[in-house]
C-alpha cells in the first residue's frame, strides 16, 4: 500500500505557537508513524505536513485498511509539547499495487489524490484510490480533447428526422440529430460523448456548430422548394450562456435569407428548470427573432403544470417511452391523451417521438395529435439524402 497523509488543520498550530512548536510536533508524530509501522514498512516526510507511508506484507485491501485505521488512531492521540497539548488527526490516502499497475510516482499521486478526497469528506479517515473511476476519468478527458479535434477537423455530422403533420401528411419540420464520425471507433451516437461534456464549454461549441450548419442547409432546401424548420436541441449549459442571444442575433443576420421561424430550438424539462427565470427571459429574446420552442421528453421530467404556464414554449414533444406502447399499454395510451389534452387547453401543439408503425400513427391522429416524429416515418438521414427523401415522401401517406 502506498499511502500519503496529510495533517487536518496543522497550519493554526504554526500561526498560534510558532513554526519551533509546530516543528517539535512533526518530529512527534514522525515518531509515532514509525513507532505504529513495521520493520519491512517505510516511512517518509514529502514536506511541510505531508508524509508518505509504504506498507507492505499484507494481503487484502480489509487488512491495509485495519493497519491504516491504527495508525489514524495513534495520530489523533493527545501531543505533549511544551507545556501544551494539540490534539490533531490526520487525511489518509492509499492505493494497493499490485491492483494499482502503475510506476512508483503515478502511484504516490494516486495516493495523494485518494488523500484530497478523504480530506473533502471531512478528514480523520482514509480513502482507497477508485482505479475504475480513475480510469472512467481518463477516458472522459481523451474524449473531450477528441471532440475539439473533431470540430477543427469536421468529423461530426448532423442527420436530420422529419416530424410530419398527422392530418395532412405534410412535412412541417426535421430534429437535427448530431453523430460522430469517429476515425478509429466509427459512428458514435449522441449518448456516447455529449454527456461527458454536457457541462463544459464545449457544449457550446457544438450547438454553436450545429446551428450554423442547419443555416446552410436551410437556405440550400429553400433554393430547392422545400419549406420545414429545422429543430435543434440545446444543453441547459449552452441555453443559459451570456452569449447565447447574441450568437443567434448574429447568426440570422448572416443568414438573411433563413428567417426566424425556420428554426425550433428544443429543451429538456430539466434544462428549462435548471434556472427557470434566465432560460424564461433567454426564450422571450430568441421569440423576438421569430424562433420557436420545443419542450423536449415531456413526461419523463418534473411535468409541472407551473413550467407549462410560465415558460414560453410553442410545442410539447410527448417523449417515446409513453409513444411506443400506446397500442397494448393503457396507462401510457391515457399519459398520451392527457398530454396532447394538456397541451391543447394551454395552446401547445403537441409532437408525438417514437412513431414506429403506421397503426401508432393512426391512433395517434385519432387522439387528436397534432404531429408525430419516429422510425414509422423515417430514420434520422445525413443531409445530403434530404432532397431525396422529401422528393418521395411529401406528403407523407400512413394509412
Amino acid at each position: 500500500a502506498i499511502c500519503y497523509v496529510d495533517l487536518d488543520n496543522f497550519k493554526p498550530i504554526n500561526d498560534m505557537h510558532g513554526h519551533e512548536i509546530g516543528d517539535q510536533l512533526l518530529v512527534s508524530l514522525a515518531e509515532r508513524l514509525q513507532d505504529n509501522s513495521r520493520n519491512n514498512d517505510v516511512v517518509a516526510r514529502l514536506g511541510g505536513d505531508e508524509f508518505a507511508l509504504l506498507l507492505s506484507g499484507l494481503s487484502t485491501e480489509s487488512e491495509y485498511a485495519g493497519a491504516l485505521d491504527r495508525i489514524l488512531a495513534s495520530i489523533e492521540q493527545p501531543f505533549y509539547i511544551a507545556d501544551h497539548i494539540f490534539f490533531i488527526s490526520a487525511s489518509i490516502g492509499f492505493t494497493l499495487y499490485p491492483n494499482d499497475n502503475n510506476p512508483p510516482d503515478t502511484l504516490l499521486r494516486h495516493a495523494d489524490h485518494a488523500m484530497y478526497h478523504a480530506k473533502t469528506q471531512g478528514g480523520k479517515q482514509h480513502h482507497l484510490f477508485d482505479l475504475q473511476l480513475a480510469r472512467i476519468s481518463q477516458s472522459e478527458q481523451e474524449i473531450k480533447q477528441d471532440v475539439l479535434i473533431a470540430l477543427k477537423e469536421d468529423q461530426f455530422k448532423v442527420y436530420y428526422q422529419p416530424q410530419i403533420n398527422l392530418k395532412t401528411g405534410d412535412v412541417i419540420g426535421m430534429e437535427a440529430l448530431i453523430r460522430w464520425q469517429h476515425p478509429t471507433r466509427g459512428l458514435l451516437m449522441p449518448d456516447d460523448f455529449l454527456p461527458i461534456i454536457e457541462h463544459t464549454h464545449l457544449i457550446n461549441e457544438i450547438g454553436e456548430w450545429i446551428t450554423l450548419k442547419t443555416f446552410e442547409n436551410i437556405e440550400r432546401w429553400q433554393v430547392e422548394g422545400f419549406d420545414f424548420y429545422v429543430g435543434i436541441n440545446i444543453a441547459a449549459y449552452h441555453i443559459t450562456d451570456t452569449n447565447f442571444i447574441n450568437f443567434f442575433a448574429h447568426a440570422l443576420t448572416d443568414h438573411p435569407n433563413v428567417a426566424g421561424d425556420k428554426l425550433n430550438l428544443e429543451i429538456t424539462e430539466s434544462a428549462a428548470i435548471n434556472d427557470i427565470d434566465k432560460v424564461t427571459e433567454t426564450m422571450k429574446a430568441c421569440k423576438t427573432f421569430g424562433v420557436t420552442f420545443s419542450l423536449d421528453d415531456f413526461g419523463i421530467g418534473y411535468s409541472s403544470l407551473i413550467y407549462l404556464r410560465k415558460l414560453p414554449f410553442d410545442v410539447i414533444k410527448i417523449d417515446r417511452s409513453f409513444t411506443r406502447d400506446i397500442l397494448t399499454d393503457s396507462e401510457d395510451l391515457a399519459v398520451v391523451s392527457g398530454v396532447i389534452t394538456l397541451s391543447k387547453q394551454f395552446k401547445r401543439a403537441v409532437i408525438a417521438e417514437g412513431a414506429e408503425t403506421n397503426e401508432q400513427l393512426t391512433k395517434l391522429k385519432s387522439l387528436g395529435c397534432d404531429y408525430a416524429q419516429g422510425y414509422g416515418i423515417a430514420k434520422p438521414m445525413p443531409e445530403e439524402e434530404v432532397s431525396t427523401w422529401m422528393k418521395a415522401n411529401h406528403p407523407f401517406k400512413f394509412q
